[in-house]
């Protein structure tokens, strides 16, 4: 077992597309799996503004995040965790910014969320986009 390089971080959380984020809920932790998608700088995600993981993190923005990756016998495996604070995004040309990550994610064009994108900026409070910068970061690995 070994201590990732920088470099293998950055490549596993461009791979991956999947990972759970935890927050903690009054004195407890709770987990939810999101799919995400990467600028290099931030983790971006889509979550409701209004359920409990906003809820959690409205109250303590203080949150990690976990990428996973193994084979099927568990002999070689990697994993990545992102430790930071969520926030909100809530100014149009970074709501607008992360639809269009999110679209290029998917293979899909990049205009194609921007009807949806339009609408969320227009009340940013309900905002279902979030991000978390990507500086406290670790990762190790099993090869």
């Amino acid at each position: 077992m070994r201590d990732m390089t920088r470099e293998e971080i950055n490549q596993l959380i461009n791979e991956w597309t999947w990972g759970t984020l935890m927050v903690v809920d009054e004195n407890k932790p709770y987990g939810v799996e999101v799919a995400y998608y990467t600028d290099g700088e931030y983790i971006y995600m889509i979550s409701s503004p209004m359920g409990r993981t906003a809820k959690c993190f409205t109250i303590n923005p203080k949150v990690a995040f976990k990428i996973c990756d193994t084979d099927l016998k568990f002999k070689r495996w990697k994993a990545v965790i992102v430790e930071g604070k969520l926030e909100k995004v809530t100014n149009k040309e970074d709501i607008l910014k992360a639809f269009k990550l999110l679209a290029k994610k998917m293979g899909r064009r990049k205009d194609i969320y921007e009807e949806i994108a339009e609408k969320h900026s227009k009340n940013s409070e309900k905002s279902p986009v979030h991000r978390i910068r990507i500086e406290t970061v670790g990762g190790r690995c099993n090869f």
